[in-house]
């Protein structure tokens, strides 16, 4: 029995282990990235130390919670509350400027035509809350409901 271990699950578990963290390597440096874009001052190598380090810790979270599907389920359900109002905002905005945009005042950081007031425009985050407490709303309507 333990040479089947050693020939056969051995190599195939280490495959699927390397091969896990091969795939996920373009994800966390686009979340290192995404980290860096809060313009927070610190380097590249430190972003992407911290993004391992979260993930490590909420890997092993998963492993002692013991329902890692049900918490994956539940975040893909939590990221659809947030992007359905977003999207919809995003779109919104492309309509009602015709398509003009300036690619120069969206990467300028401190004024230019989409800075609003702070950095925020407080009509469209309020609209966005708004349709995330509707999406709530309506999601936990559904989840309520016998079967």
């Amino acid at each position: 029995m333990s040479l089947v271990f050693c020939e056969v699950i051995g190599p195939f578990l280490l495959a699927i282990i390397v091969g896990s963290i091969a795939a996920n390597v373009p994800n966390a440096y686009t979340a290192g990235l995404g980290l860096l874009a809060l313009r927070l001052p610190m380097r590249r190598t430190t972003s992407m130390l911290l993004i391992a380090l979260l993930t490590l810790a909420f890997r092993i979270f998963t492993l002692f919670y013991g329902h890692a599907i049900d918490l994956y389920e539940q975040w893909l359900g939590y990221i659809l509350v947030w992007t359905g109002p977003f999207i919809s905002i995003v779109v919104l905005d492309y309509f009602m400027r015709g398509g003009n945009h300036s690619q120069r005042d969206l990467m300028r950081w401190g004024s230019g035509r989409y800075w609003y007031s702070g950095g925020v425009h407080w009509r469209a985050s309020w609209h966005s809350f708004w349709d995330c407490a509707r999406a709530c709303c309506s999601a936990i309507r559904k989840c309520s409901r016998a079967p």
